[in-house]
């Protein structure tokens, strides 16, 4: 009892210390997480088409400037799911880490699998992969059959092909 206090005292102090930037990915994770939690009561059949292209995914490369970005996102996306009144497990971060990247036009593969638990039980899970970079939903992924996964990559170019193309047209 005394920890799970202690957890929401702290919370709001550790909030003050970070940078303006990690404050705005806090609350964008705070609310990504609030809206994934009430989109996955909708059948997921709603859900899927804004994931990506369904039973593709994106490359494992990516470029050095996004990577860490990318890994600060699941960085606070699981550090507020923790704190959180409500349920976040791995579909609910999925969704918000998904819609995160998306909305700062970096590609990434939401993958769905199932397994067996212990008791014979058909159980599921949901992670996230941004290049060779693992976001959500990692720890325990290879125990999963993946049944689903949806890909989603920018339409827009990357800075170096920008440049390539400008060379090579001469601008």
């Amino acid at each position: 009892m005394i920890g799970i206090l202690r957890r929401f005292i702290r919370a709001p102090l550790n909030f003050l210390q970070l940078s303006t930037t990690d404050k705005f990915i806090v609350l964008e994770s705070i609310s990504g997480l609030f809206v994934s939690r009430i989109l996955i009561l909708l059948p997921f059949r709603w859900i899927a088409p804004s994931l990506g292209k369904y039973m593709h995914e994106t490359p494992n490369e990516q470029h050095d400037h996004q990577r860490q970005l990318v890994r600060n996102l699941g960085y606070y996306i699981r550090l507020t799911s923790w704190y959180l009144p409500w349920n976040c497990k791995c579909l609910v971060q999925a969704l918000a880490v998904n819609r995160m990247l998306k909305k700062r036009g970096i590609q990434n593969t939401v993958y769905l699998g199932v397994a067996k638990d212990d008791e014979k039980e058909l159980i599921a899970h949901a992670w996230v992969r941004s290049g060779d970079v693992f976001i959500t939903g990692f720890r325990g992924k290879n125990k999963f059959t993946v049944v689903s996964t949806f890909a989603w990559e920018s339409k827009q170019p990357y800075p170096e092909e920008i440049d390539h193309a400008q060379q090579s047209v001469g601008l």
